[in-house]
């Protein structure tokens, strides 16, 4: 079973809190090692930030969008070695100009902080393709 289709949270556009396991990342993870920051898009319109993000998950090696809407997309990306699959979600919040998200291991009870490095290298991705396009404007 797919990872929104286990935590179909935004049907109502409610980010519900992450599941306490530890192969999980989220911007609202109970734990504070595997909480990450909402990544900020100030500036850009909604639009715009959504098209940075699809063009930067695109561009990582063994990454598949699944369902895109126009304020969630799900990913699944494959590690390099083992080639384990694993499932993002990332929310556009529209009025605080910030993306949630939040990553889990599709098998396994534990991910090596998989997880976290996969969604930091989307973080560090996502903000120098932003710059670039606010040094456009």
């Amino acid at each position: 079973m797919q990872l929104e289709e286990r935590y179909q949270s935004l049907t109502e556009e409610v980010w519900r809190d992450c599941p306490r396991v530890p192969n999980a990342v989220a911007t609202n993870h109970p734990s504070p090692n595997r909480r990450m920051l909402p990544l900020k898009y100030n500036g850009l319109l909604t639009e715009a930030a959504r098209e940075a993000l699809v063009q930067t998950i695109s561009d990582l090696p063994g990454s598949k969008i699944i369902k895109t809407e126009k304020r969630y997309l799900c990913v699944r990306f494959r590690t390099a070695l083992f080639h384990f699959s694993h499932e993002s979600e990332f929310y556009l919040d529209d009025e605080k100009k910030q993306i949630l998200c939040r990553a889990r291991s599709r098998i396994g009870f534990a991910d090596f902080g998989m997880n976290k490095r996969w969604l930091q290298t989307v973080y560090a991705r996502f903000l120098k393709i932003i710059d670039e396009y606010q040094k456009q404007e």
